[in-house]
């Protein structure tokens, strides 16, 4: 009997099989993750390299040992893009330092906390991890960043080197004629992360805007602008290219948009887990299931 072949893909915390809830460490969140329940639609086993925290790099050189030693087992490889800037500085150990600076990683504190008044209890990171964080925030901050303006060329240097390596993984996936299907599952957009500087020390909306378009248009242009642009082939690529005002989208603001309209707990794990819960997971299945369909 011949051997059943296999979907293969990789991602973030929001494929990772064994995500385990930060804030509800006794929640069992062991429901069928978006691989899963593709390859479950398509007759296919799945398996499932998602970990918490990791960036491109990382998912491509997950996926990589396993396209080119059984290629012939791949039905087809998937994969959920995360926040392009986490892959920056990945930790050997296999902890992404800067995987964390982000709405939740800001709040540095140590332990869930109870805010007077709305009864919310936001996720503040363990004390020694601000302590982790600081130098590297330095480095990345000296590099892209001046007088609350974003650098073009660092832009341009950290979006080619993306491409660069998307480009790698379509063409081997050609080569061994197996189809590719990604989806950009958290916001790509670097300048996202700069911009929620700028949101943190400048409360008013309207002395923050000059600099928030800025850093738009700056993180727009050298993506759409890059010279390693056209070397990605946007054929099953969900939501490419990434930004709204040139027809991208992220997979998980279409949820989010929805979550408001329905209630955030509909899609989400909880107020203060915005990871997929069941059915969320169900909903970005459904998009890379059309799309697969779309290019077989």
């Amino acid at each position: 009997m011949s051997r059943r072949k296999y979907l293969l893909a990789s991602g973030c915390s929001y494929t990772n099989p064994n995500y385990v809830s930060g804030p509800h460490p006794e929640m069992d969140c062991s429901w069928p993750k978006w691989p899963e329940i593709v390859a479950d639609k398509l007759g296919l086993e799945a398996i499932n390299l998602g970990r918490n925290g990791m960036g491109y790099k990382y998912i491509i050189d997950s996926l990589m040992p396993h396209i080119v030693s059984h290629p012939e087992d791949i039905e087809v490889v998937m994969v959920g893009w995360s926040e392009t800037w986490r892959e920056l500085y990945f930790h050997g150990a296999g902890v992404n330092m800067l995987a964390d600076f982000t709405t939740i990683g800001r709040l540095l504190g140590g332990k869930f906390t109870e805010e007077e008044g709305n009864g919310v209890k936001p996720w503040r990171k363990a004390n020694e991890w601000e302590d982790a964080h600081q130098p590297l925030n330095k480095i990345f901050l000296d590099c892209g960043w001046k007088n609350k303006t974003l650098s073009k060329e660092f832009m341009l240097h950290l979006y080619g080197d993306v491409f660069k390596n998307v480009a790698i993984l379509q063409r081997i996936c050609r080569l061994y004629n197996i189809p590719l299907v990604q989806g950009n599952l958290l916001n790509m957009d670097i300048g996202a992360m700069y911009k929620m500087l700028i949101e943190d020390e400048i409360k008013d909306p309207v002395a923050r805007y000059p600099y928030l378009s800025q850093i738009h248009q700056t993180s727009m242009n050298a993506f759409l602008n890059n010279e390693y642009f056209n070397d990605v082939d946007p054929k099953g690529w969900i939501g490419f290219p990434i930004f709204k005002d040139a027809g991208g989208f992220t997979i998980y603001d279409d949820i989010e948009s929805k979550s408001r309209a329905e209630g955030r707990e509909k899609y989400k794990i909880s107020s203060i887990d915005t990871h997929p819960n069941a059915y969320g997971q169900e909903c970005i299945a459904k998009y890379y299931l059309e799309e697969y369909e779309s290019i077989r």
